[in-house]
């Protein structure tokens, strides 16, 4: 089954649940930017689009049963049905609380600005150390000459490379009181988009064949012991992921290195069980916040939810730094203008945006196609220098507007103690 073939279900799927006395909400998203492939190669993803576009949304489209809208489009209609009902029915217990600018700027921050903002930095590429070194040190001294704290986000295996071969970057890191995060990537048994086996009690299983139980005490493994990453590619598909018992790894390496527990997760996986299990085991360990949606699905109420015992990172808006690269034609400050435009309107409470970056935007195509691809995958001197160059200027704009702060998931966290102390 080929993704659009599983886009297609799911949009059937969602279609067959659909609640009339709701907003039913499905989204697609693609990342052609990132496929690092050949103009052939582009277009040929461009024509099988446009072919399931012609062919599965446009008949739905004529029949009424679903429409096309951007994210703030659906937010404004969203407020909208919101206040026609008579009481607000939350996803959680605690969001009870209808937040305003009144009540932020008593209980929660007497600044109250309109944009909290994170600057995001995914750090993946374990392939090459000692370019993600360099562009890590680039990205440092921007924030710091822009006084601004970053959060950073860590696989183990990467950290790992670092540590072997820069130490001093990590240092830096250290020094300079970036929030730390962590992250898994491929051949991460969470990652069930590659990956869907694992070592496990003396055998390589199936994860969907583990009990809830049976996965809790794999991924545990995992986030204890170092991830073996020797052998894996993304066209192996019958890759058995495991650990290298004794040396340790995943969150607890992260958190050892730094000293300090990382505060949020993204996640790799649409697994219910899966995803439930991986965020148990963390937050036994010592997390206080995922990544729900990179982009939009923060509560316009209330941007403190809590599921899976932990905190939802707030996303009121925001996008992939080199999304628009092209669009902005390299002119960081139209990627900031961009970026405030995307935000909703609407909203009693500051707003929550967020820019993100990966290590190897800054020198090559793609992290997982370095071992199928040659030299062509990585960036000339010109083309890191021209994304640098538009990275400060973004940075530099999103600064200069007005009623902008800057905030880490450790920031967050803060808040969302006031929030609780505020509300009892």
């Amino acid at each position: 089954m080929n993704c659009f073939e599983a886009a297609t279900r799911s949009l059937e799927k969602a279609l067959a649940d659909s609640d009339e006395d709701h907003i039913n909400v499905w989204w697609v998203s693609s990342h052609l930017y990132q496929s690092g492939g050949t103009e052939e190669e582009t277009s040929r993803v461009l024509q099988a689009y446009e072919h399931w576009f012609t062919e599965v949304m446009d008949p739905l489209v004529r029949e009424g049963k679903i429409i096309w809208m951007t994210f703030d489009e659906m937010t404004e209609i969203y407020l909208k049905w919101e206040k026609a009902r008579q009481r607000y029915e939350s996803r959680f217990d605690a969001q009870d609380t209808k937040i305003d600018h009144e009540f932020w700027k008593r209980y929660i921050d007497p600044d109250d600005p309109q944009f909290y903002v994170y600057f995001a930095v995914n750090v993946n590429d374990y392939y090459d150390p000692d370019l993600c070194a360099e562009t890590l040190n680039r990205l440092l001294d921007i924030y710091t000459k822009y006084g601004v704290r970053a959060d950073f986000y860590f696989t183990g295996p990467v950290l790992k490379a670092l540590v072997e071969t820069h130490p001093e970057v990590i240092e830096r890191i250290k020094d300079e009181n970036m929030g730390i995060n962590y992250h898994i990537r491929p051949s991460h048994p969470a990652c069930d988009s590659s990956i869907s086996q694992a070592y496990y009690k003396g055998k390589c299983r199936r994860i969907q064949d583990l009990s809830y139980e049976e996965k809790v005490d794999l991924l545990e493994k995992f986030e204890s012991f170092a991830l073996v990453t020797e052998g894996y590619s993304p066209d192996k598909k019958d890759f058995c992921s495991t650990y290298r018992e004794g040396e340790v790894g995943g969150y607890d390496y992260v958190k050892e290195v730094f000293g300090v527990a990382p505060v949020i997760s993204g996640l790799n996986t649409r697994d219910e069980d899966l995803k439930r299990a991986e965020l148990e085991v963390l937050r036994r360990k010592g997390l206080r916040m995922y990544i729900a949606s990179h982009t939009g699905g923060t509560n316009p109420m209330n941007p403190f939810e809590v599921s899976y015992g932990l905190l939802e990172r707030p996303s009121d808006f925001g996008f992939p730094f080199a999304s628009k690269l092209k669009e902005a034609s390299y002119d960081g400050e139209k990627i900031a203008e961009i970026f405030f435009k995307s935000a909703p309107s609407g909203y009693e409470r500051p707003l929550f945006g967020g820019i993100l970056v990966h290590d190897y935007d800054f020198f090559k195509k793609s992290w997982l196609r370095t071992p199928l691809m040659g030299e062509e995958n990585y960036y000339t001197e010109e083309e890191r220098e021209r994304r640098f160059q538009a990275y400060e200027e973004m940075v530099r704009a999103v600064l200069s507007r007005a009623g902008v702060k800057v905030i880490t998931g450790e920031d967050f966290v803060e808040m969302y103690e006031k929030y609780l102390a505020a509300t009892g």
